[in-house]
């Protein structure tokens, strides 16, 4: 009676969903920027999607010509890393120097600080908004006046992210007024520069340490960057 409790016999493990790779994935950069690639995973879908595609010799009713020319090459069935829609394997490091101090004009600031305000904050409330834009203000006012104060360097790390996703979203709906395309690689670079370094991983963390962490999150998510 406890057995059968214990072990129902009418049920047996399926041992096809164990979560078993055979594929190494620290072989490389691009290999581990795959991330999660369990049986839930999107990857592990994408991949069961194609194998099974390629096995019947049809294409998947419904899928729009221009979606069915993506994959370049014959599927490899052992390589996992091989079959993703993100871009975690592209680099995002500049290969020039970063003035951690540069500031975009007043007016394009604001227009950035508009942006992640009204399209992020309301869903992702990560920063206090009334203060941060009190701020946030106040020092373009200073600096305009020539009083600006001394920055802590935790929200300057955090005023060019909220730059970043700011800039980036500017691109994605091809605003009128977005700058250039690799604006938002300058501001995440200088947000890292501030906030990324030996001494503040090495201190217990505070809220704007949090708060860079998760500016910094969707700041990847938004670039396609999930597994970093």
């Amino acid at each position: 009676m406890i057995d059968n409790l214990i072990f129902d016999t009418s049920e047996r493990v399926n041992i096809d969903s164990l979560d078993l790779l055979d594929e190494n994935l620290h072989e490389n950069d691009r290999s581990r920027a795959t991330g999660f690639v369990g049986p839930n995973s999107e990857v592990q879908w994408l991949r069961t999607f194609l194998l099974l595609e390629r096995a019947d010799g049809t294409t998947a009713k419904g899928m729009m010509p221009e979606q069915r020319t993506w994959s370049a090459g014959p599927i490899n069935n052992e390589q996992v890393s091989a079959i993703t829609f993100y871009l975690d394997n592209e680099n995002i490091d500049l290969d020039f120097h970063v003035d951690s101090y540069g500031l975009p004009p007043p007016e394009v600031a604001e227009q950035l600080l508009g942006v992640y305000m009204d399209k992020v904050h309301s869903s992702f409330p990560i920063l206090p908004r009334r203060l941060f834009e009190d701020q946030f203000r106040r020092y373009f006012i200073g600096l305009a006046q020539g009083t600006a104060p001394r920055l802590n360097a935790k929200w300057q790390a955090i005023l060019n992210l909220v730059f970043a996703i700011g800039s980036k979203y500017s691109h994605l709906i091809k605003a009128s007024w977005q700058a250039d395309e690799r604006d938002h690689l300058i501001y995440q670079a200088r947000a890292r520069n501030f906030a990324w370094n030996e001494s503040t991983l090495t201190q217990h963390p505070d809220l704007p340490q949090i708060q860079v962490a998760g500016l910094l999150a969707f700041y990847y998510l938004s670039v396609g960057q999930t597994s970093r």
